[in-house]
This record gives C-alpha cells, sequence and structure tokens, in this order.
C-alpha cells in the first residue's frame, strides 16, 4: 500500500478546535514509560498514544529505522524552509511518532472522563533474541524434525527434567529457521474497564484534520495503548 506523507513536510498551522471523543470498545491499556514487572495504565490518553492512534488510522505503520530517516528529513525541511527547529519527539517506550507536530491539546478545553475501574490481566510480551536459550524456552512450537532432536540434549546436573541451557541455545543458534520468530513471556498489566467516553479538546492543523476525517469515514475502530485496547473514534469540530 501507498502511503502519502507530504503533509507532515507542509508548516503545521493548529488553527482547528475540535474534541476528540474515545468510547473504549474493550479494556484499555495506556503504558507510556517503559514498565519494570507491572505494566501500569495512565488515566488518560497521551499525547503519544493520540499519535500512535491517528496513525492506526490512517494505517501508517512504518518501521523505526524508516521513521528515523523520514523524521531528519521532517526537521531538515523545518529549518530549510521555515527557519524552524523542530525537534522530533520520542517517547519513553522509544515511539517515535510522525504526527506529533500536527495537533497539541487545548490548553482551554477540559478533559471529560468516563467512570472506569482499574484491574490488573495478564499480558503477553512478543521478543526475539538469537543469543541465548531463553528464545526456544519461550516458544511453545517448533519443527516437528526437531522435536526427537530436543528431547535427546543432555539434562542439566541438579534439574534432570530441565535442558541444558547451553545445549538448548546451541540447537537453536543451528536451527533458527525451524523455531517461530518471537520468543513469548507473561507481565503483569493493568487494565481500564470503562464506561462512557474520553473527551480530549485538541488544537489541530485543518488539512491534517481532513486526513483523518476521510479515514474515519471509511473505519471509526481502531486501537490505543496496545492491539487489544479497541475503541470507537468521533472527532466534534467546535
Amino acid at each position: 500500500m501507498d502511503i502519502d506523507l507530504n503533509l507532515i513536510f507542509k508548516k503545521a498551522e493548529l488553527n482547528q478546535r475540535v474534541i476528540l471523543d474515545i468510547e473504549p470498545l474493550s479494556p484499555v491499556s495506556m503504558v507510556s514509560d517503559i514498565p519494570g514487572s507491572h505494566y501500569k495504565t495512565a488515566i488518560i490518553p497521551s499525547k503519544f498514544h493520540i499519535c500512535g492512534l491517528f496513525e492506526n488510522i490512517l494505517g501508517w505503520h512504518i518501521g523505526a529505522k524508516d521513521r528515523r530517516e523520514i523524521l531528519n528529513f521532517l526537521k531538515n525541511t523545518y529549518k530549510k524552509n521555515f527557519k524552524i527547529n523542530l525537534e522530533p519527539a520520542k517517547s519513553n517506550s522509544g515511539y517515535e511518532p510522525l504526527v506529533h507536530h500536527l495537533f497539541d491539546f487545548d490548553k482551554e478545553g477540559v478533559i471529560i472522563h468516563p467512570s472506569k475501574i482499574h484491574f490488573d490481566d495478564l499480558w503477553k510480551k512478543a521478543f526475539r533474541r538469537v543469543d541465548a536459550s531463553v528464545h526456544p524456552k519461550g516458544t511453545p512450537n517448533i519443527d516437528h524434525n526437531l522435536i526427537k532432536v530436543k528431547r535427546s540434549l543432555p539434562r542439566k546436573a541438579d534439574k534432570p527434567d530441565q535442558i541444558d541451557d547451553k545445549a538448548f541455545e546451541n540447537l537453536f543458534k543451528e536451527n533458527i529457521g525451524k523455531f517461530p520468530f518471537y520468543y513469548t513471556t507473561l507481565a503483569s498489566r493493568e487494565y481500564i474497564l470503562a464506561q462512557g467516553s474520553w473527551q480530549i479538546p485538541l488544537q489541530i492543523d485543518n488539512d491534517f484534520l481532513t486526513l483523518i476525517q476521510l479515514s474515519l469515514g471509511e473505519n471509526s475502530v481502531s486501537y490505543m495503548g496496545t492491539n487489544d485496547s479497541w475503541i470507537e473514534i468521533n472527532i466534534i469540530t467546535l
């Protein structure tokens, strides 16, 4: 799919005031910082969450390397064409949005919260490593040709029911293509179960607003914070 990013290189004019209405369709978890053992949710979406939401709606699913190149070009464009030092934003979790400069919170508006309860649940994280036995230990499936080989590997001296870590690591390194691309591990994550909507006042560039509204005309359902946090979006112009 071709993605037209020309809009982000134009000089942003935050000349429209709108209310972003976000209605949760499922429990929502919005984590901004790099967590420890517990992923605690924010009580309202941060600007980075809204950036991610807008990019999801637009279908701008772009990898980290390409993002850095685009943002460097954006910074140079603003410097050359508009004499503005635009520093690309980066969240504590490493996310680098492409639309951070195209809107902002309206400081004159009031954020409305839905009624909500908080709860913790187990959440499965996906990782990839090629230098340790952590990866093969975290994958429930392997190529069927490796099952007998895995069962014949040496065992730990003090835990004979477990495979020796080094032997498992060597098997993995020699047969990477026969293991799943990611391994998974569990973490505790906090969710919000909400009734009602967040209503967040924004100032937004008019051309960007038009692009968002066109996308919402085709699909107003997306996710925010994590890919199981489904929400319905509506934009109310003021």
